[in-house]
């Protein structure tokens, strides 16, 4: 069985030009036995090797209460998460991300706001890509409290058991579940990769830049593309250069056809930071 951790992540002011504010869900798959083998590495690493109290989380932005605020600091907070996403690929993660412009129309008409859109789109990739096998979801807990959390999973239910235009969600064992953050090792690398991956969307690299290589390696990839694969841009044909510039990508495809990147009809043609 495939598992999918999913966690979400904003930047409501991006620094990129013309681009609104942003939503996003992103994370990692691996096999079953995989996660718990991962779980285990990440605590060891975490406790035994940097020093972490137990069931102290990390994530990309610590709270000021967090353990690691205070304790990983500039390089060593590189080194930690580039260690960390390196020992999720050493397990077999493939990392994915779902990016939304909020200013923008929906991309699916099974949801009925931004936060869901990203999800049916990231549900979607992870049904396609499980072939034969079944999968399951894992998402961070909404923070919101008991009837949040309620209300989401009766949505993601609803979702699940209608299916979309492009995928029947036929090859997932259960309705999406709900974990507490702190609790699992795993969850929180889903967390680093939706932060990070938004981050460099938004424009935000001053810090997200020197751990974007480790998740550019775990993004999922087809016939030599990330672009609408691992990390699809929400709408594509306003933000597809950016999967030249963020991704090296070389073209895009769409159904049959096939773009060369950068393409000067669309925005972005010139360089990242050029509408």
């Amino acid at each position: 069985m495939q598992l999918l951790f999913l966690d979400d992540a904003a930047q409501r002011k991006p620094s990129r030009p013309r681009l609104g504010p942003i939503v996003a869900v992103g994370g990692i798959s691996l096999e079953a036995g995989a996660a718990r083998e991962l779980e285990k590495a990440l605590n060891d690493f975490c406790h035994d090797k940097v020093g972490f109290p137990i069931r102290e989380p990390f994530k990309w932005s610590p709270a000021k209460d967090h353990w690691m605020r205070a304790n990983l600091i500039g390089e060593d907070r590189v080194r930690f998460i580039t260690d960390v996403l390196m020992l999720a690929a050493e397990h077999g993660a493939v990392a994915l991300a779902n990016v939304s412009d909020t200013s923008k129309r929906l991309a699916t008409k099974n949801a009925d706001k931004h936060e869901m859109d990203v999800l049916v789109m990231a549900l979607e990739r992870f049904n396609y890509s499980i072939g034969n096998d079944l999968g399951m979801v894992i998402v961070a807990r909404p923070s919101g409290g008991r009837s949040d959390e309620d209300t989401f999973l009766a949505d993601c239910a609803e979702i699940v058991s209608a299916g979309t235009d492009y995928a029947k969600f036929d090859k997932l064992a259960t309705n999406i579940l709900t974990m507490p953050f702190n609790n699992s090792r795993v969850l929180q690398v889903a967390d680093l990769v939706a932060s990070i991956t938004t981050a460099m969307v938004a424009g935000h690299t001053e810090y997200a830049a020197p751990v974007f290589q480790p998740v550019k390696n775990m993004l999922r990839s087809d016939s030599g593309r990330i672009g609408g694969v691992g990390l699809k841009i929400h709408p594509d044909f306003s933000y597809l250069n950016l999967y030249h510039w963020l991704l090296g990508d070389e073209f895009y495809k769409r159904g049959s056809s096939g773009i060369s990147l950068p393409d000067r009809r669309y925005p972005f043609c010139i360089g990242p930071d050029t509408f």
